[in-house]
């Protein structure tokens, strides 16, 4: 494709209907290299999988329908055996099949010569009247393969030969002469020479019927044995294809076996960037747990480390959001789609944003202000700097490209395609911009954003949780807990996020209600409670890999601790998450952490080492975009200032 010049390319795709997230991103990705090389792209699939390919490609439907009497009988007489039908029987099966020509070949194949028969007999008088009967009458004929063909459907549509030599205990010979019967009945085809080599179902519906037809303890049978060959056998198709094994691992009821696997494919795709899939595997594995019979504390233990791993591909997914969308949103299928590069950029800036990787970030940035000028390129592009300006501390910069984005979005097609990377993005901007103005003091215009953002996260369910978490963090800020109505407020929005995250397995929300509710817990008289909630909020987001509040509820937690008189642990853990000077995100973190250090030093008696400390880190200096000395970070060091002048009220403190 990337070829300049190069003659058109003919590129035809069957069953898209079964096609992976990935793979359907590739297609998409086809789209940006057809100014290079003229490209067709033909697909066929079942009619239900058009909205979806519409999404991500300008596709024009062509709706093929059932074969008529002459074709359907044209591809009978063209089948293995087919010419030697009687026209009688040839008739049955077209009138039988009805145009469809997945059955006429099932049909066929099961009244046609079997193997080794006599030359003019025929198996059958009458034609099956379904592909239930074709399929019965097909098992039945081919005897004692039977049993080989159960285990190949319950290893499913792919089976590697050496695994099936080994489960099936046959003499080589044996088993090769089934699986010719096999393949001459025309249940299964062969690819690749060797022990390597691969034995798949003609179709993909003649394993699943197979399969089902298979009695529940004879099912439950051949996955325990799959299990225990492969466990002692197969360690490395255990490592290399942990997706193909974990299945049988649940239904063998090797619980934590098959969790482990499952997290083991997640790992796997996500390092192929197959973000969709990594989700769905380490869901799977969230979903195995409490079938483990582990203690609380244990299953705790593993889901925190799963979610972690599960956090990066949810938030470099965008499109793991979309099925939601479409099951609570019927109506958003006019919505137009952004182009493939605006989402692909999109996600990976997220990704990098939440890593910290300021290379990654920088390089994002780049390639996005390198695509043809647009409308929704240049609010994506505001909202991109809005969020690394406003984690520099240059607010007034960030104020400004998210003042930016905020009026492009305006535009109802800009939020259709901006909408399109991820509908949390409609409310980005004024969520930002009210912790922004809560840093600044400016309650007025930051209570005014955040209406702004719940109005507008009221109809989008993904939306919906973006929007609490900014609330719930920006009255972690304000301290909103400290009268009675926000104490009921800051639950209220800590429990719904709490609820949201359990909800869609989402670690990052999990961990900032855990961090919340630890807060109001300490605020509401239950120190040892609440300390301890706020710790395990924090252990969790630390674990996400996650940087951009870390420092932040480090600085709650080591609070927390000095109000215990725990200064030992609050100096512990100030000293692991301070970010260096040259951080990237430095002067966002650093005032308010130093700021807690100096509380430290005085409790210790050092109170002119804090001072000094504290000399250069003022909001006017250093971060003069938050402004006046009535911006939040300006209040708290002016009033440790004046607490280390007393050691007495730094002590009652």
């Amino acid at each position: 494709m990337g070829k300049p010049g190069a003659p058109p390319l003919l590129l035809i795709v069957e069953d898209v209907h079964w096609l992976d997230h990935s793979s359907l991103a590739l297609l998409s990705s086809l789209r940006a290299q057809r100014a290079l090389r003229p490209l067709l792209l033909v697909l066929s699939g079942r009619p239900e999988c058009q909205r979806e390919l519409s999404a991500v490609l300008p596709i024009q439907p062509l709706s093929v329908s059932r074969l008529d009497a002459r074709d359907a009988l044209e591809l009978v007489r063209a089948m293995p055996g087919g010419r030697q039908l009687s026209q009688r029987a040839a008739a049955g099966i077209v009138d039988a099949a009805d145009g469809l020509p997945l059955l006429l070949e099932e049909l066929t194949l099961s009244v046609t010569e079997p193997p080794g028969a006599a030359a003019g007999t025929q198996r059958f008088l009458d034609v099956p009247s379904s592909f239930t009967e074709s399929l019965d009458r097909r098992l039945a004929a081919i005897g004692r393969a039977r049993d080989t063909v159960d285990l190949l459907a319950a290893l499913g549509r792919e089976s590697v030969f050496s695994i099936l030599e080994k489960l099936s205990e046959l003499e080589p010979s044996e088993l090769a002469a089934h699986l010719s019967r096999l393949s001459a009945a025309g249940l299964v085809f062969e690819q690749g020479v060797g022990p390597g080599r691969t034995i798949l179902f003609r179709h993909r519906l003649l394993g699943d019927a197979i399969y089902e037809r298979l009695p529940p303890a004879r099912r439950d049978q051949l996955h325990r044995r799959i299990a225990d060959v492969v466990q002692v056998s197969f360690q490395a198709w255990l490592v290399e294809r942990p997706d193909l094994f974990a299945r049988h691992f649940a239904r063998a009821e090797r619980w934590l076996e098959a969790v482990e696997l499952s997290v083991r494919a997640g790992e796997r795709a996500a390092r192929g960037s197959c973000h969709f899939e990594a989700c769905a595997h380490f869901r799977g594995a969230l979903d195995l747990l409490d079938s483990c019979g582990l203690t609380e504390e244990q299953r705790q233990r593993r889901q925190h480390h799963i979610e972690s791993l599960l956090c990066p591909s949810l938030n470099a997914n965008n499109e793991a959001r979309a099925p939601q969308r479409n099951a609570i949103e019927p109506a958003s299928s006019s919505r137009r789609a952004p182009s493939q590069a605006l989402t692909q950029l999109w996600a990976a800036f997220a990704h990098a944003t939440l890593r910290h990787d300021a290379i990654e970030v920088s390089e994002v940035l780049s390639r996005l202000g390198a695509l043809e000028p647009s409308p929704s390129r240049d609010c994506l592009l505001g909202l991109a700097h809005g969020h690394v300006e406003f984690y520099r501390g240059e607010l007034v910069r960030a104020e400004q490209s998210l003042g930016s984005a905020q009026r492009l979005l305006a535009d109802p097609e800009v939020r259709d395609l901006v909408g399109g990377c991820g509908e949390e993005l409609l409310i980005d901007a004024p969520c930002y911009l009210s912790v922004l103005y809560t840093l600044r003091g400016d309650v007025r215009r930051a209570a005014e954003q955040q209406r702004l953002a719940e109005r507008g996260a009221r109809p989008l369910p993904v939306a919906r949780g973006f929007s609490v978490f900014f609330a719930t963090a920006r009255g972690l800020l304000l301290r909103e807990h400290e009268s009675a109505r926000g104490l009921r407020l800051q639950r209220a929005r800590a429990s719904e996020l709490l609820a949201i995250a359990e909800r869609h397995h989402h670690p990052i929300f999990h961990a900032v209600a855990e961090v919340a509710l630890g807060r109001l817990e300490h605020a509401s008289g239950a120190d040892e409670e609440g300390l301890t909630r706020m710790r395990r909020g924090y252990d969790l987001y630390e674990e996400t890999g996650a940087q951009l509040s870390l420092a932040q509820f480090a600085g709650f937690v080591a609070e927390a601790h000095l109000e215990a008189g725990q200064i030992g642990a609050a100096r512990e853990l100030l000293e692991r998450v301070r970010p260096p000077a040259a951080h990237a995100y430095a002067r966002f973190y650093r005032p308010e952490l130093l700021r807690i250090e100096a509380e430290v030093l005085g409790l210790e008696g050092r109170s002119d080492e804090a001072r000094e400390l504290l000399g250069p880190v003022t909001w006017t200096g250093g971060a003069s975009d938050l402004g006046s000395e009535s911006n939040l970070f300006s209040q708290r060091i002016a009033a440790t200032l004046g607490r280390l002048d007393s050691p007495l009220t730094l002590a009652l403190h």
